[in-house]
């Protein structure tokens, strides 16, 4: 199931999605797109062009203990519901003085500020 903010909250499945060692291709009829790629000889990456207006290279790279994502920061995060079944997710960074709210865009989450917000809260509250 593929999800844009863009088109539906709903998701998208794949229309045609075949895999046959070491190609890959799939595509979503509904928003225009697809997805070609290979597999690498180690089976580590799959490096690929993603097609919807243009094509655009897009490889993705099997996570491991030395390249997965950890949030190394030093900051809180709480849920705060907004309607049944539905929490948005806060982190507050801390800091001092007047409170400022980083909000993310463009299929971000607010994660993309972690190096950044830091720099903030000797001013800010962020």
């Amino acid at each position: 199931m593929i999800f844009s903010i863009h088109h539906s909250p709903d998701g998208f499945g794949a229309n045609a999605v075949q895999f046959e060692p070491p190609a890959l291709t799939f595509s979503i009829d509904a928003l225009h797109v697809r997805y070609v790629a290979k597999q690498t000889t180690d089976g580590t990456t799959l490096a690929g062009t993603w097609t919807d207006e243009k094509p655009v290279p897009l490889d993705f790279h099997r996570a491991t203990n030395q390249n997965a994502w950890r949030d190394t920061t030093q900051d809180k995060i709480s849920f705060i519901p907004v309607q049944e079944n539905v929490r948005l997710e806060a982190i507050d960074w801390g800091g001092t003085g007047r409170p400022l709210a980083l909000p993310p865009g463009l299929r971000n989450t607010a994660h993309i500020f972690d190096k950044f917000a830091p720099k903030l809260t000797p001013n800010y509250h962020v």
